[in-house]
Formats: structure tokens, C-alpha cells, sequence
């Protein structure tokens, strides 16, 4: 017969949402505890034992890849389930005996000095603990619980000890408590983490490199030195696993593309063999080896040598349609599009030669965009000069099988555009072009126009130009005046939302010289940046640049600057929602690589990543705007190597929280993992 204890036991609900709580060393507290009550030490050590060889297991397995992408849950579930059939088999009959006893007895001492835990008087457990001041104010010390190796919410449970009743409390266990509460508050804390490659000697500074992404837990990167090509595969701690050298390609290649899936990737590209311009594609693994054969996707007869690629890659947001166009100007009035369309195993569906009539000196083709379905959206704009506001915008549509395009004049309602972008809205079936604008010819920037299209009735739904007002200007203006608060800003990102609303991201960017010359936004400005010699469109694949990187090249006294940032967010109608401005000052000499921004999106908020200044040191921000448009300045994430310096502008999101950061250490480039 067990003789009963007097002191108090933990019950199977009590144990059990505990584990929740506070996870498995609080679990092993609880029946550690109720096993000393019951005269059974040897079984409260064995508890402790496998309870701390558990949270070991939790603790290595964030430095193993494999293990680190098992949910927390799954730690959680196993705690419980461990716990309710440890406390079952062991446990059970002695509490039940234990709670008769105590039913039966009167026992009033203990129960004014404790905070009622879901309806039960007792509450020795690890928690927040509250405490009282001579008796007279109470001192709350919170201790929160993160992550999951403990639990997946706060801890809540509370104690209130008096100043004499904690002096009084054995010594060894006092400490014991404080010292498992520091080693769970400092291992639970969420943090940002950075991880650093090490610097290779043989990635020069003047590195041609492309960021691929995160395949099979393996980060690639394609690397490019004097025509020496190569696949870079890091591990989850950015240790060089495999470089794979693309003894395939030919000795020169005008340029590289690349369209990555979760376990292999493409590799577009283009060379040139006496007159034959190839476009060509190739499969790769996960470690950048060849999988089949490179396929030739289109070839051109040309009669000079080509510097620039004639072709360029597009593809459907979810990667199931791929197109390769080319655009011929050897006609001034008649404009050739040739497109070739393929399925995402590069099987031809459809190619096509479409004619489009240039009827003004300074009409050219831009935007070209594919939506999921495989159908082609392009814009052709108009100006009075190659460097001046457009006037005139026709936009194209080509179904996936057409041999024919669609078209509709924009109607501008008088008003001038200048830097225009097309984004798809493949949810909503909608197309939306976009452009800041000017009531006047080379006028201050007034506000947005938008046009959206709705691709299923075939109808215009909305053509509008909203005028920021004079909060927003005084908010982004900088050095402007409000009247030119816009004038250095460019559209950087549209971000289209499923109620079929969007969000316009732009940057203030602008150059001066050492002589004391500004240019202005027409200074970038001057034309369709497809423009070229030699018959074909040049279709430079400028991604994010700055606009004096997209058309002109300046001397080597140019300062480049990279300011505030205006994210403004409208509703399905076009109308303003919310506003707000994320302030910076960013300049360079000669080099625009650590000025600039990119943007992360991880669904719950859009990150904005950029380098601050701090004495003499490049320091990594990142801050958040919510949906509402609130802006979280989050703190300064730094370097935890010194010399390692960011170029935030060409990073990559590979993950929904996690970047690939190309960094310059020295006179090298290595790249950092950043997890947010």
C-alpha cells in the first residue's frame, strides 16, 4: 500500500498542457516531481535524463538540414505523446488515490499565496513568476518562451512568492530554476541569422555572377569568369559542396538566363557561330550537372557579329509556359515579333511571325509579359523624341495559339507617361499597365495613371490617374520641392493582391558629377531600352538597375544615389488606399553595387533590405510594411564578420523567409545566407 504524501501532485491536464506550454523540460519538472512525492527518486533522474537527452536531440537537429526542416509541431505532438503515456502507466493510480485522499481531507494551508492555473490551486511549475515587494508591490519578471524547442506560445502560468518565502527557498534549487530559465529564454529567442561563404580566390570582384536558388537544400550559383563557367553549390551552411564547370557550352556565349524548380533548373543562352545566332537551353540537376543534351530553341542568319543577345526568356508565373521572342527593326515601318512557345519539359507548342506597324518615327515595343494560360502581353508607346514623355500607348495581346495580335489605344485623357510597366494578374485574369505621369511636356511627376484589363470579358475596367497629394509629396521629397517631390522616383515593383488591388513600390535614383551637372529623369529616359543597331532590338536584360544603368554610361566622377522609397497601395478601382514612405540616403562613387534595396515578400509582410551607413561601416536594415501600410524598423542587422560588405540590390529571396545576399569581402565576392 503506498502511504499518501501531503504535498501536492500534478494531475494528467495539468501535465499535459504544461508539455504544450512549456514543453518537455516543463513536462519532466511536472513528473519529476510527482515521482519524488511518491518516494520513487530513481524514476524522477530517469525522467530528467531522457528529458534533457530529448531536448538535445531538438537543439542539434537546427544545425542538421535534414532535421531542421521538420516542423516544431511535430516535437510538440511527440512531447505530448510521451508524456500522457509515461504519466498513464506510471502515474495515474497514485494521483487518483492522491486526489481521493485529499478530497476527503481539510487542508486550507498553501492556497492564498497562489494564482489559480486553469482552475487548480497549484503551481509549481516553470512559468512567469510573480513576486512580491516587502510585501507591498508586486515586481513582475516575464520570461517567453519561443520557438520550438519549448513551446509554441508564451509561457502564462503564474506564482507570487513573498520576499521571506523566497530568502527562505533551498539555495540549490533556486538556482537550478534560474539557470534553466536563462538557458531557455537564450536559446528561444528569435533572432536573424547570417551564414558567409568563404571568400574564393577565384571570384574576383569583377565577378559575372547570377543567384539560381535553393534546390534540394543546395543553394546554387552560376559563375562566370574571362569566359569561364561554372555551377557553385553551397551547402546549408554555406560551405562550397561541388563546383561544376559547363564544359558543354561553347568558348563564348553572349549571355545566360536561368528557371529554377524545386529539384532541377534551365540554363538559356546564345553564342554565335560565323553568321548563326543560336538560342539554345539545357537542363541541370541540383548540383549543376547535365541532365540531357542542350536543345536549340531558334537560330537567326545575321551579318555582323553580335555583342547582345537577340533573344530573351520569358516565362508564366507558375513556370508552366516558357517563351523565347526576338524582335527584327530592320524595317523602320514594320516591326517583326517572332515567338516561340514551350510547355515547362521544352516541348514546342507554338511559333509564330507577327508584323506590327511603326507608324511614328519614335514608336517602339516594350513590357512583353506571359500569363499562365501562354497568352503575350506587349505595349507599344509613342513620344515626341526619344527622350521625352509618351503620348501614345497601344497595347497587344496574343492568345498562346494565335497567329494574330489584338490591340487598344490607351486612352491618356492628355497627360504624359514616361517609365511604363505591365504586370499580370494571373489570379484575377487581369492585365495592368502603369506609369507615373505629367500634366505637362517634361512637367513635374503629378501622380499615377493606371489602365487594367480584364482578360476574360475582353473589356477595359479601369483607365485613371490618381494625383498624389501634398502629405505624400512633403513625405517623399527629399531635397525636391513638393511640387517635384516625385521627379527621382521610378516604379521598382508592382505587387498585385488577390482582391484585385495592387501596390506600387518606387525608388528616388538620380546621378551627379563631380562638375556640379544633375541629370534629370529625361536624362534616363531617351527611348525604348530595346533599341539598337544592326536590325534586331538589343533587349538587354537590365532586371533591376538604375535608369542611368538601362541607357546611358557617365564618366568615372559620377556619384550615384539611391533615396527614400514610396510604397503606396490602391484598391481594385484605383484608388489610393494607404500611403508611406521608408526613408534613406544611399550615394556611391562610380559604383551603384551597395545602394539600392531588394524586396522580400513572405506573405504576411513585404521586407525592405538595404545598407546603412554607421560609422564607416555598411550595416544591414531591415524594415516591414504590413498590409495596412504600417512600417516596423526592425534592428540593424550587422555584419557578424567585419569586412564583409553587402550588395543587398542583386540578392535573391530563395526561401519564404530566407536570401541569398551576394557580399564583397576585400578584393573577393562570397555570398551570405540570410534568414529573416
Amino acid at each position: 500500500m503506498i502511504d499518501m504524501p501531503t504535498e501536492k501532485v500534478y494531475n494528467q491536464k495539468q501535465i499535459i498542457i504544461g508539455t504544450f506550454l512549456g514543453g518537455i523540460l516543463a513536462a519532466a519538472y511536472m513528473l519529476a516531481a510527482n515521482f519524488k512525492t511518491f518516494g520513487q527518486p530513481t524514476k524522477a533522474k530517469t525522467t530528467w535524463f531522457f528529458a534533457f537527452l530529448f531536448f538535445a536531440f531538438i537543439f542539434i537537429s537546427a544545425f542538421v538540414p535534414v532535421l531542421d526542416s521538420i516542423p516544431g509541431y511535430v516535437f510538440t505532438v511527440v512531447s505530448i505523446t510521451a508524456v500522457a503515456l509515461t504519466y498513464s502507466q506510471l502515474q495515474a493510480k497514485p494521483v487518483e488515490l492522491h486526489r481521493k485522499w485529499r478530497d476527503g481531507a481539510q487542508n486550507s494551508k498553501g492556497s492564498g499565496n497562489c494564482f489559480n492555473w486553469l482552475g487548480h490551486s497549484n503551481c509549481n511549475c516553470i512559468a512567469t513568476i510573480y513576486f512580491t515587494r516587502y510585501d507591498v508591490n508586486n515586481l513582475a519578471f516575464l520570461v517567453c518562451n519561443f520557438g520550438r524547442m519549448a513551446s509554441p506560445l508564451h509561457i502564462i502560468v503564474t506564482r507570487t512568492f513573498t520576499l521571506n518565502k523566497l530568502l527562505s527557498m533551498n539555495i540549490k534549487k533556486y538556482f537550478s530554476l534560474v539557470f534553466l530559465l536563462v538557458v531557455l529564454f537564450s536559446i528561444n529567442l528569435p533572432a536573424q541569422k547570417i551564414i558567409y561563404s568563404e571568400p574564393d580566390r577565384d571570384d574576383p570582384r569583377n565577378l559575372d555572377f547570377e543567384i539560381i536558388g535553393k534546390l534540394s537544400g543546395n543553394y546554387l550559383i552560376y559563375k562566370n569568369v574571362r569566359d569561364a563557367h561554372s555551377i557553385s553549390v553551397y551547402d546549408a551552411q554555406m560551405k562550397l559542396a561541388e563546383k561544376n564547370k559547363l564544359d558543354f557550352l561553347p568558348d563564348k556565349i553572349i549571355n545566360a538566363d536561368f528557371l529554377t524548380y524545386p529539384d532541377f533548373f534551365y540554363m538559356f543562352y546564345q553564342y554565335q557561330k560565323r553568321s548563326i545566332v543560336y538560342s539554345m537551353a539545357v537542363k541541370l540537376d541540383n548540383k549543376g550537372k547535365k541532365m540531357m543534351e542542350p536543345i536549340q530553341l531558334d537560330t537567326t542568319d545575321i551579318n555582323y557579329f553580335a555583342s547582345n543577345k537577340i533573344y530573351s526568356i520569358i516565362n508564366s508565373e507558375d513556370k508552366q509556359r516558357i517563351m523565347s521572342y526576338k524582335v527584327n527593326s530592320k524595317d523602320d515601318k514594320l516591326h517583326i515579333v517572332t515567338t516561340v512557345l514551350f510547355d515547362k519539359n521544352l516541348s514546342l507548342l507554338h511559333k509564330t511571325r507577327i508584323g506590327i506597324q511603326m507608324l511614328d518615327r519614335n514608336d517602339f515595343l516594350s513590357e512583353f509579359q506571359l500569363d499562365n494560360d501562354g497568352d503575350l502581353i506587349f505595349v507599344k508607346p509613342s513620344g515626341t523624341a526619344q527622350n521625352d514623355n509618351i503620348n501614345k500607348v497601344v497595347m497587344f495581346t496574343k492568345a498562346a495559339n494565335a497567329d494574330e495580335v489584338s490591340f487598344i489605344d490607351l486612352k491618356l485623357n492628355n497627360i504624359n507617361l514616361d517609365d511604363i510597366s505591365v504586370k499580370v494578374d494571373n489570379f484575377n485574369k487581369r492585365y495592368l499597365i502603369s506609369s507615373f505621369y505629367s500634366a505637362k511636356r517634361r512637367g513635374n511627376v503629378d501622380g499615377l495613371y493606371c489602365f487594367l484589363w480584364d482578360k476574360v470579358q475582353g473589356k477595359e475596367l479601369l483607365s485613371a490617374s490618381t494625383t498624389f497629394s501634398e502629405e505624400l509629396r512633403n513625405d517623399a521629397k527629399g531635397d525636391n520641392s513638393i511640387k517635384g517631390a516625385f521627379n527621382d522616383y521610378f516604379v521598382r515593383n508592382i505587387i498585385m493582391k488577390k482582391d484585385g488591388g495592387f501596390i506600387v513600390v518606387s525608388e528616388s535614383e538620380y546621378t551627379s558629377t563631380r562638375g556640379g551637372i544633375n541629370n534629370s529623369r529625361w536624362d534616363y529616359l531617351n527611348g525604348s531600352p530595346y533599341w539598337g543597331s544592326n536590325n534586331y532590338y538589343n533587349n538587354s536584360s537590365y532586371g533591376y538597375n538604375y535608369p542611368w544603368s538601362r541607357y546611358n554610361s557617365f564618366n568615372n566622377i559620377t556619384r550615384y544615389y539611391a533615396d527614400n522609397i514610396a510604397v503606396v497601395s490602391y484598391d481594385a478601382t484605383g484608388k489610393m488606399e494607404w500611403s508611406n514612405i521608408i526613408n534613406k540616403s544611399q550615394f556611391d562613387d562610380s559604383n551603384d553595387n551597395f545602394i539600392g534595396f531588394t524586396l522580400a515578400n513572405t506573405g504576411d509582410q513585404l521586407h525592405f533590405i538595404f545598407n546603412v551607413q554607421e560609422k564607416q561601416t555598411l550595416l544591414l536594415s531591415d524594415q516591414n510594411i504590413s498590409p495596412e501600410g504600417q512600417i516596423t524598423r526592425n534592428p540593424t542587422i550587422k555584419n557578424l564578420d567585419k569586412g564583409y560588405d553587402f550588395m543587398p540590390r542583386k540578392s535573391k529571396q530563395v526561401g519564404a523567409r530566407q536570401l541569398i545576399v551576394p557580399c564583397q569581402y576585400r578584393n573577393y565576392v562570397c555570398f551570405a545566407k540570410v534568414d529573416l
